[in-house]
C-alpha cells in the first residue's frame, strides 16, 4: 500500500517517469512505473489472483503425455521431464485427496454442530447463548444431553459455525485455485512464458487488490520512524521499490526473473524475496537473474519457507545454488526465530537447514503495517527475511561503500550465536538438536554487532574485492 501514511514517504519514485501521462518517459519499456512494476497484471488494469501451485501446473502440463507410458519407452531427452512428472504426480494427487477429505469432514462436522445448536436454541428459545446457559440446561432426553456436551466442547475450543464455514471456504478455495489443474489465469496476460526476452507486460497497479503481505514486509524494512504512528522500520534511510510477482498461488519463474532484473536495472541495492515454492521448472531464468544481480552488487534476501521442513532435503525455490552447482555469493536464506532463547527458539513453522538456511531472524507475531493505515502482527519467514533486509539497508545507509558480497559476510559473521542451544526441530517437536545443526551460522541476525563489524572493516580498509 504505497499510500499508507507510515511508509509513503519512503516509497521509491522513478524520477525518469512523468506520473500518469501514459508515456514510457525513461524508455525502459514500462509505462508510468512510478513506484515499481506489477508483473502479474494485464495491460487493461486487471490483476492475476488465485493462481495454482507449481506442481499443479506441471501435473496439468504432463499428465496427458506421460500418464500411460513407461520411462524405458521414452527417448533419453524426455526422461528428465517424465521423472519430474512422477514426482509431482504423487504430491499433487496426495494433496488433492487430502483436501477433498478435509472438505467432507468439515461439512459433516458443520452438520453436527448445526444439529446440536438447533436443539440448544430450542431449549433456550434463542439463537445466541453463553456457555454458562448451556451448562445450566437439565437435559430431558439423550438428544439434548448430546447437544449440551457437544456445544460445551465447542465453546471451550472457541469453535463457532462461522469458524467452521471459514474452514470449508479455505479448503474449497484451495481446491478451486491452487489444486485446480484447469486454473491458469496467468495465461491471460498473453506473453510467452518460455521466452525471457518477451518482457514487456504487466501494469503499474502496485496494490493489485492483495497488498496485505507486501505492506507488512515493506513496513518492517521502511516504515517511517519517529512520526508517532504505526511502527518504526529497521532500514532507516531507505526507499522501497514495489515489484509484484506473487499471484496468490505459486509465482512463475519468468516473473521472478524479470522482477529481479527490473529492480537491479532501476537501482535497487537489496532485494527482499518473501516467497518460495517447491518446484522451479524454469530455474535457469531465475539463476541468470540472480547472477545478473550479483555482478551488479545487489544483495538478495530470501525467506526459507513455512512448512517446518529441512531445506537441505526439500528445496525451496529460488535457491542460492544454481543448476550448474555453483553458488551465489549475494544470496541469504532466512529462517524464523521465536521470542525466547530455549527449545522453542526456531519458530515451529520455520523451514531450516544446516547447509541451506544461513541465519534466523524474528518471524513470530511481528507487528508491522497493513493496508489502509492499519497495523497487523503476522508470522512467517516472510517477516524474518525483511528483518534481515532492513538490517542490511541500515548498514548501507551508514556504510554505502560496502559491496553486496561483504555485506552478506558481515550479516552472517555478526550473528548472535545460539548454536549450542538445544532446540525442538520444526515439524518434529519431539526431536531436539543444537541450533547449529539446523542453521549454517547457528545464530540470529544482530544489528548491533553487524554495525560494529562494518565500522571496523571499513575504517581498517578490510573490504573484500568486489
Amino acid at each position: 500500500d504505497v499510500d499508507h501514511d507510515d511508509i509513503t514517504e519512503n516509497i521509491w519514485e522513478n524520477t525518469g517517469e512523468i506520473p500518469d501521462n501514459g508515456i514510457d518517459d525513461d524508455h525502459n519499456g514500462y509505462v508510468d512505473d512510478i513506484h515499481g512494476w506489477n508483473f502479474i497484471g494485464r495491460e487493461d488494469g486487471e490483476n492475476i489472483s488465485g493462481e495454482s501451485l507449481e506442481y499443479t501446473r506441471i501435473f496439468a502440463a504432463y499428465d496427458e503425455k506421460y500418464s500411460k507410458v513407461e520411462r524405458r519407452d521414452l527417448p533419453k531427452g524426455e526422461r528428465k521431464d517424465y521423472d519430474l512428472y512422477l514426482k509431482v504426480k504423487d504430491i499433487y494427487l496426495s494433496e488433492l485427496e487430502q483436501a477433498n477429505s478435509n472438505l467432507q469432514v468439515y461439512k459433516v462436522f458443520r452438520h453436527k454442530y448445526s444439529t446440536a445448536h438447533s436443539y440448544i436454541a430450542a431449549v433456550l428459545n434463542k439463537d445466541d447463548y453463553t456457555k454458562e446457559e448451556v451448562e445450566a440446561i437439565s437435559p430431558e432426553n439423550e438428544n439434548i444431553a448430546w447437544a449440551k456436551r457437544f456445544i460445551i466442547a465447542m465453546k471451550n475450543d472457541n469453535i463457532t459455525l462461522s469458524s467452521i464455514d471459514q474452514w470449508i471456504s479455505n479448503v474449497q478455495s484451495r481446491l478451486d485455485t491452487k489444486l485446480n489443474r484447469d486454473n491458469m489465469p496467468r495465461l491471460t496476460i498473453g506473453d510467452d512464458l518460455t521466452d525471457i526476452t518477451d518482457s514487456i507486460y504487466g501494469n503499474n497497479d502496485y496494490n493489485g487488490g492483495t497488498a496485505s503481505h507486501g505492506t507488512s514486509v515493506a513496513g518492517v524494512i521502511g516504515a517511517l520512524g519517529g512520526n508517532g504512528m504505526g511502527i518504526d522500520g529497521i532500514g532507516g534511510d531507505v526507499k522501497v521499490m514495489v515489484v509484484r510477482v506473487v499471484p496468490g498461488g505459486d509465482e512463475y519463474d519468468k516473473d521472478v526473473a524479470l522482477g529481479i532484473r527490473y529492480a537491479v536495472n532501476n537501482g535497487a541495492q537489496i532485494i527482499n524475496c518473501s516467497f518460495g515454492k517447491m518446484f522451479s521448472p524454469q530455474k535457469e531464468m531465475v539463476d541468470d537473474a540472480i547472477r545478473y544481480a550479483e555482478k551488479r552488487g545487489v544483495l538478495i534476501i530470501h525467506a526459507a519457507g513455512n512448512e517446518g521442513l529441512n531445506n537441505d532435503k526439500n528445496l525451496r525455490y529460488p535457491t542460492k545454488r544454481f543448476n550448474d552447482n555453483d553458488e551465489a555469493n549475494n544470496f541469504i536464506d532466512v529462517g524464523a526465530s521465536g521470542s525466547f532463547i530455549g527449545s522453542a527458539l526456531p519458530a515451529s513453522f520455520s523451514n531450516y537447514g544446516k547447509k541451506s538456511v544461513d541465519l534466523f531472524a524474528p518471524g513470530a507475531n511481528i507487528t508491522s503495517l497493513a493496508p489502509g493505515n492499519r497495523t497487523s502482527s503476522p508470522s512467517g519467514t516472510s517477516m524474518a527475511a525483511p528483518v534481515v533486509a532492513g538490517v542490511a539497508a541500515m548498514l548501507l545507509s551508514y556504510f554505502p561503500e560496502l559491496p553486496a558480497v561483504e555485506l552478506k559476510e558481515i550479516l552472517l559473521a555478526s550473528v548472535y550465536d545460539v548454536g549450542s542451544v538445544k532446540v525442538s526441530v520444526p515439524g518434529e517437536t519431539k526431536k531436539k538438536k543444537k541450533f547449529k545443526k539446523i542453521c549454517k551460522t547457528g545464530g540470529i541476525v544482530n544489528a548491533y554487532s553487524a554495525v560494529k563489524m562494518a565500522d571496523e572493516r571499513t575504517s581498517q580498509g578490510l573490504q573484500s574485492k568486489k
